[in-house]
C-alpha cells in the first residue's frame, strides 16, 4: 500500500487531487491511502504521533505554518527523509528556498492531472527504492541504516567513510561490494573513490557536484559522458 496525504487549505484543490489519485487508484489496482489536512499544524501533529505518509502533496502557501517551514521541520526536526514531499503553488519563484527541504517534484497551479499523475508514478516507483536498507559491520556489530540516508560514500583503502545526513561513519569494505548491495537504487560512481546517493546531488556541474551538505565530489574525466547520459535520462522520466 502507498499511502499519500494532502495538505493544502483550499477545499477545491483538495479534491482535485484525491479524485486523481483515487481515479488512478482504479485503474492499477493497487492500494493508494489518501488522507486530506486542511492546515500544516494538523499534518505536523499527524506526523509526530508517528502516522507514516510515502508522499505528501504539501500547499507552499498555507496559514500559519507555511509548506517550506513545515517541509524543513519535517527533515530537520523529524530527520524524515523517507517521505516525499511534492510542493504545489500558485507561482514558480520558490526554488531555491526549496534547497534544504530536498522536495521531489514541484507543481504549478492549476493543476494538470497528468502531470499529478507523472509524479505519482515516480514516487511510488522511486518509494520501493527508498526503501532499502544498506546493512553493513563496524567493530564486529551488524548495522542497517534506509539507503536513502546516506548521501555518499568514499574509500580510504582498506576502510569506508559513510558520510549521511546525520553524520559520518567509518568502516572495513569496499565501494564495489557496496555498490552490488545497493544496485536497485539509485547511487553510481563519479569517481573510483566515491559512491554516490543521486537523491542527495544538488547540483551536476562537469568536473565535480556539489552535495545537498555542501561537499564537493569530483568527476573522473571517464564517468563524466556516463554521468550526463545518466542525470538526462533520469531528468526526462522527472524521478528525481
Amino acid at each position: 500500500m502507498f499511502r499519500v496525504a494532502i495538505c493544502d487549505d483550499d477545499p477545491i484543490i483538495c479534491a482535485q487531487l484525491e479524485e486523481i489519485i483515487l481515479d488512478y487508484e482504479r485503474k492499477i489496482y493497487q492500494k493508494i491511502e489518501t488522507d486530506v489536512y486542511f492546515s500544516g499544524e494538523e499534518f505536523y501533529r499527524h506526523l509526530k504521533k508517528g502516522i507514516y505518509y510515502d508522499m505528501v502533496f504539501l500547499d507552499i502557501n498555507l496559514r500559519k505554518l507555511d509548506g517550506i517551514q513545515l517541509g524543513m521541520s519535517i527533515r530537520n526536526e523529524l530527520k524524515n527523509e523517507m517521505i516525499l514531499i511534492v510542493y504545489i503553488s500558485g507561482d514558480d519563484s520558490y526554488a531555491m528556498d526549496l534547497f534544504e527541504v530536498r522536495p521531489l517534484h514541484y507543481l504549478v497551479k492549476p493543476l494538470e492531472a497528468e502531470k499529478v499523475l507523472t509524479v505519482l508514478k515516480k514516487g511510488m516507483e522511486l518509494s520501493n527504492k527508498l526503501c532499502l536498507a544498506f546493512q553493513y559491520k563496524q567493530n564486529y556489530e551488524n548495522k542497517s541504516i534506509p539507503a536513502v540516508s546516506i548521501l555518499y560514500f568514499e574509500s580510504l583503502g582498506r576502510k569506508v567513510k559513510m558520510v549521511t545526513i546525520e553524520g559520518e561513519e567509518i568502516f572495513y569494505g569496499s565501494l564495489a561490494d557496496i555498490f552490488s548491495q545497493l544496485r536497485k537504487s539509485r547511487f553510481f560512481f563519479c569517481h573510483k573513490s566515491y559512491l554516490v546517493n543521486y537523491y542527495h546531488v544538488a547540483k551536476f556541474q562537469y568536473e565535480q557536484l556539489m552535495m545537498r551538505n555542501g561537499a564537493i565530489l569530483p568527476i573522473s574525466q571517464t564517468k563524466r559522458k556516463s554521468i550526463r547520459t545518466m542525470q538526462m535520462e533520469i531528468e526526462k522520466k522527472g524521478s528525481r
